[in-house]
């Protein structure tokens, strides 16, 4: 992970030695870093894991917006660690992951809770946390403290198997949906806005996004199910075995030049039973993803976490990663790295 912060660069490589390196430089623009003759001073180390137990850093991130010196870390010792970078000698809070239980509904109970995975959400007010049992957890921070808010399990239909990674993606939102549903601009400047809409890749091949929902998130974010088209009056939706939420009428899966894959969908608002359709894929032993709506929220009353539709990609993810609603090239897109040479990229219908 990377972040800028009063002209100096910083960037965090946490590795299997349980440590988390991060390495400062001040170019005074991108551009002069290769050619430039900057001089790399001794990185900082932060020690997340006692070196005796053996256990490795995962992953590393920074905090945006409140402290860009804030970090979190994770790993197999299943702690979650916050760090202020400038003293480093030890975190400033530290949580530790429990093992999943029956009434949490963790898919996976015989699994330790390794934290594969973080990711701060727009505002750096949540952190989600991707854990090994199948859970995803999420925290608020609060000052020096991380406080957990929940855990999403197979209850909102969360993951069969262990979570390898999770996002917020924070596409951006456009004016015209800032106009539409009266964004307060307060909101949209600190990226509260965008802190309901997560994504989480498991194990088990399928790729989830979630409405981390009012009851968890707060007043002032946007509903998820607003900023998909098609989505924007969603009506009230089924609830049975055989079918949740609304129709798919299509889903075209398109092959670009350069052998990624682009999802592309168009719903319609209607109470009946989903339908899909498959597109061909030319890549032999690729399956083609398939897409699912669950019931979506109407109103703007209290509402849990769920996932809002799953894609499933098939294999197994060892990262993703998201572009913003304004790249010409991938706009709104998830980009998808697995167990195969591929990388595979998702456009997301946003409005």
């Amino acid at each position: 992970d990377s972040v800028e912060s009063k002209n100096k660069l910083f960037l965090s490589a946490a590795d299997d030695s349980g440590e988390v390196h991060i390495l400062q430089c001040v170019p005074e623009k991108y551009t002069e870093m290769a050619n430039s003759n900057c001089t790399q001073s001794k990185p900082r180390i932060l020690y997340h894991a006692d070196p005796e137990s053996y256990a490795i850093t995962s992953c590393a991130v920074f905090r945006p917006r409140n402290n860009e010196t804030i970090m979190a870390s994770g790993g197999t010792d299943c702690m979650i660690k916050l760090w202020d970078i400038n003293r480093p000698k030890k975190p400033t809070y530290s949580v530790q992951v429990k093992p999943g239980t029956q009434s949490e509904n963790t898919t996976q109970l015989c699994n330790p809770p390794y934290i594969h995975s973080l990711s701060w959400s727009p505002s750096g007010r949540l952190l989600a946390a991707g854990v090994g049992d199948g859970s995803c957890i999420v925290l608020r921070g609060e000052g020096k403290r991380l406080v957990e808010l929940g855990r999403l399990g197979s209850d909102a239909g969360g993951h069969g198997s262990a979570v390898a990674a999770v996002c917020f993606p924070g596409f951006g939102l456009k004016k015209s949906v800032i106009d539409c549903l009266n964004v307060p601009s307060k909101s949209v400047l600190n990226g509260e806005a965008e802190d309901r809409l997560m994504i989480s890749a498991g194990n088990d091949g399928n790729l989830l996004i979630w409405d981390l929902g009012r009851d968890m998130v707060g007043d002032g974010a946007v509903d998820p199910a607003m900023i998909f088209n098609g989505l924007s009056s969603p009506s009230k939706a089924t609830n049975t075995d055989e079918s949740k939420g609304l129709d798919i009428d299509t889903v075209g899966l398109e092959k670009s030049s350069n052998e990624m894959e682009s999802l592309r969908i168009s719903t319609q608002n209607r109470n009946k039973r989903n339908k899909s359709s498959k597109g061909k894929n030319n890549r032999k032993g690729h399956s083609t993803p398939s897409f699912e709506i669950d019931d979506i929220p109407i109103d703007f009353a209290p509402s849990s976490p769920k996932v809002l539709f799953h894609i499933a990609h098939g294999q197994k993810p060892n990262w993703i990663t998201c572009s913003r609603s304004s790249d010409k090239s991938f706009p709104s897109s998830l980009f998808v790295a697995d167990t195969t040479c591929d990388i595979s990229v998702y456009t997301l219908p946003i409005c």
